[in-house]
């Protein structure tokens, strides 16, 4: 905490008026990262187009945010799915870090079911 709170140019006690550990401190950032992702596909998600036409635009649109904030994928992976254990305790099992990209994803294969431009089965194969 010492090391973050000199970047910012706060002491370490000011950072634990915000965060009570490096932990919650971490929750926070992949929280943050998991809702840059899920602001893009929620706009897509709003589109009148195919399913397929989102995918793509989804997929564009993520190599997009991590050309321009490759901090921010670099973080998520590194320590969010290399830390599940971590973020288990802190995340409700994991997801409540990332809710807002998983509900994302839902909704576009419920939508793509109920269009039936995808087929019915088992949601955690395709979030994959």
């Amino acid at each position: 905490m010492p090391d973050i709170a000199k970047e910012f140019g706060r002491s370490a006690g000011n950072i634990y008026n915000y965060f009570h550990s490096k932990e919650d401190l971490a929750k926070c950032a992949i929280h943050y990262c998991t809702n840059v992702f899920a602001k893009k596909l929620g706009e897509i998600n709003a589109m009148q187009i195919s399913t397929r036409e989102k995918i793509e635009r989804f997929v564009v649109g993520y190599f997009e945010v991590v050309e321009k904030f490759p901090e921010l994928t670099e973080f998520f992976l590194r320590v969010y799915l290399a830390n599940r254990e971590v973020f288990s305790k802190r995340c409700d099992n994991g997801y409540e870090c990332a809710a807002e990209f998983i509900e994302e994803v839902q909704r576009l294969l419920d939508d793509g079911v109920a269009a039936g431009e995808l087929k019915e089965g088992d949601s955690h194969a395709a979030f994959a």
